[in-house]
């Protein structure tokens, strides 16, 4: 494994987090480049769960509405329990915060309300002298510190959690991503990034396997095109224990102007409505045929985030992605084992 997660708040729900203390909300008043964001208003609180870990780089993109010393930007967590977390101090500078040590790095720069930073962390669970805890503010080191970031006998974590204070307009953020340090890619910095989302705008090359919930299989694309999801107001379905079968949905055309194209990736929203094992995979149609992920498995009951492969190159020529390939490109759903 190597990118854990990369989240852009696009599909205008909340489905991406594992848990909240108080559910986040959406916004989008004057997003940095995408459209959308999560607000953190009146002592709110989420976190994403993963396999524990003990070695990290984390990206996201944060704006100040008001400053508290209650605020956590981004912690490190093993279950419920803070390892380490970035926050500000009583002059609103950064700080970086072991628990079990306490402030182990300052920056000498202080946070303006209303900017948006580029706030990219590295952190490394380890006793002295093996252990780190660096924090990057717009591309520049701002707090570099080697020592004891390991407390007590734990030695990993296993979700990362951000957390507003009691004051009513906290803070937003977005284009959130995470590495851990294996394999050859995504091993390292995140880097800058922004997540737009491509939605369907037409059936695609091999429309018709899936109904669609008016009944039939024509412009299929029109019951998944809501942003966000309406539930079960318009879908499409298939019996699950029927394998092979797909739908395919061709992409808008966005422009990328100015932009460079790092990774693609196919993304639904979907649930069972009974207790079957069979699951579903995700691809993308491009000139050389489909490429599918394996079977993603599908809760019960509830709409879940469901996301295909990560694909840092076109697989249909495994070229770098340019605006054509994305104008090509249609997303893939299939009935799977």
């Amino acid at each position: 494994m190597t990118r854990i997660f990369t989240e852009g708040a696009e599909m205008q729900d909340t489905v991406f987090w594992s848990g909240f203390y108080q559910v986040v909300t959406i916004g989008n008043t004057t997003p940095f480049a995408s459209s959308y964001y999560y607000h953190y208003g009146y002592d709110i609180g989420s976190w994403k769960n993963f396999t524990a870990i003990s070695e990290c780089y984390a990206r996201v993109r944060l704006r100040v509405k008001s400053h508290h010393l209650g605020h956590t930007f981004i912690s490190f967590r093993l279950s419920s329990t803070t390892v380490a977390y970035i926050a500000e101090d009583a002059l609103n500078r950064w700080i970086a915060n072991v628990t079990t040590v306490g402030v182990v790095g300052t920056s000498v720069g202080v946070i303006i309300l209303n900017s948006w930073y580029l706030l990219e962390v590295y952190f490394k669970e380890a006793n002295a002298p093996n252990g780190r805890f660096v924090l990057s503010v717009d591309g520049n080191i701002v707090i570099d510190y080697t020592g004891d970031t390991q407390p007590a006998a734990d030695t990993t974590f296993d979700n990362v959690y951000f957390r507003s204070a009691s004051t009513n307009d906290s803070f937003d953020i977005d284009d959130l991503a995470l590495n851990d340090t294996a394999g050859a890619v995504d091993n390292s910095w995140c880097g800058d990034g922004v997540v737009i989302r491509v939605p369907p705008d037409e059936d695609g090359t091999s429309p018709g396997n899936w109904t669609g919930s008016d009944a039939d299989s024509t412009d299929n694309w029109l019951m998944v095109d809501e942003y966000p999801s309406d539930g079960d107001t318009t879908y499409v379905y298939h019996d699950a224990t029927v394998t092979g079968h797909q739908e395919q949905f061709h992409v808008t055309s966005p422009s990328m102007t100015g932009k460079t194209i790092l990774r693609v990736w196919p993304e639904v929203r979907a649930r069972k409505t009974g207790a079957v094992a069979n699951t579903l995979k995700l691809g993308l149609l491009g000139s050389a045929g489909d490429d599918m992920s394996a079977g993603r498995v599908v809760s019960i009951g509830s709409y879940t985030r469901i996301v295909g492969n990560d694909y840092k190159a076109n697989p249909a020529d495994a070229g770098t992605w340019l605006e054509a390939d994305i104008n090509a490109q249609e997303i893939i759903i299939e009935t799977a084992a």
